[in-house]
């Protein structure tokens, strides 16, 4: 069952047999291996102790890294531009001859937006950095594949494909060191300690395949619930710009993002502020130097292939309606 499952995660991400897939408890956990991988095996042994992440991360690895900076390395953000884009420029940029690790999320997943990491993983191996992608927002999202990544490592959280709570994946590419962080016994080359849950190991494998196999269907019906959706609300946030099929952001002017997402939770209607272990939007958009009254009245939507985009839309707009006309009505109190 073991080998399976780790044949069907290789195939999801077009790894080789050659590269070894470590199965964890969590994405997160995934991520603070390959964080705390690097500080052992790399600044330790070369000094090396500089450590940049993107600055539309999420909360595993910015916290990894600031752990980090309690043990004396040095950490950094790269900065991401307007259109919610960590460029190959920017990183290279926050690059030093002691920078140890560069670690970045594929996608935003509160914007959707695409990162470019072959371009970025150019720039590291060039400058000879270690590489890390979390690829949790992309995976069954379209192509996407270690193989043409470039990076090092590469990690997604289980959930994000439909397995069970309580597993995750990491890879690492043929050649490359890596230090268990979970130490004990020689389970799974070394590389992790620790019994896995064998009915969730299955599921995990079967999530993979299932996966694979609805790609195109999962792709084309989002993206058309997406563009519907996006389509009756207006001009998108970042719309412009390559994104995953299922993420989309809008701003609704005059009516506070908390204030509308409570509203609409209360109709059973879902919308994303992040928090958590995912980036928060307004500092998502104030990362991305949008301008303040927009970053306080953005809100992330989550799509799939049944989701009804046009009446979805409908139902947004007269909340954010409804909302602005009782925020005038207080306003006209006031004064």
């Amino acid at each position: 069952m073991m080998d399976e499952t780790l044949q069907s995660l290789r195939s999801l991400v077009e790894a080789t047999q050659s590269d070894s897939v470590v199965i964890t408890s969590s994405g997160a956990e995934a991520i603070n291996h390959a964080v705390f991988a690097a500080y052992v095996d790399i600044t330790r042994k070369t000094g090396k102790n500089h450590f940049v992440a993107g600055a539309l991360d999420e909360a595993p690895s910015i916290r990894a890294m600031g752990r980090l900076q309690e043990m004396g390395a040095l950490f950094e953000l790269a900065p991401a531009n307007q259109g919610g884009v960590i460029t190959a420029d920017s990183v290279a940029e926050t690059l030093t001859p002691r920078t140890a690790m560069v670690s970045l999320s594929w996608a935003c997943g509160l914007t959707g937006v695409i990162q470019p990491v072959q371009e970025i993983a150019t720039i590291c191996r060039q400058r000879g950095v270690l590489f890390h992608v979390d690829a949790s927002h992309v995976l069954g999202r379209g192509y996407y594949s270690f193989a043409s990544s470039g990076a090092d490592l590469l990690t997604f959280d289980g959930e994000a494909i439909g397995a069970p709570p309580g597993v995750g994946a990491l890879y690492v590419r043929e050649g490359r060191e890596l230090s268990p962080l979970l130490l004990g016994g020689e389970e799974r080359e070394a590389l992790r300690a620790g019994a896995l849950y064998p009915p969730l190991v299955e599921k995990f494998g079967q999530a993979a395949d299932k996966t694979l196999q609805e790609i195109d269907y999962f792709c084309m019906e989002t993206t058309r619930q997406r563009d519907a959706f996006d389509a009756l609300l207006g001009v998108p946030l970042f719309g412009d710009q390559a994104r995953v099929p299922h993420l989309t952001a809008h701003c609704f002017e005059g009516a506070t993002s908390d204030a509308l997402a409570f509203l609409l939770a209360g109709e059973g209607i879902e919308a994303n502020l992040g928090g958590g272990k995912q980036q928060h939007i307004l500092h998502a958009l104030q990362a991305c130097k949008i301008d303040e009254p927009t970053c306080h009245t953005a809100l992330s939507f989550k799509f799939g292939p049944d989701s009804d985009g046009e009446n979805l839309a409908k139902k947004v707009a007269s909340r954010a309606q409804r909302l602005r006309a009782y925020s005038t009505h207080l306003m006209g109190e006031v004064s």
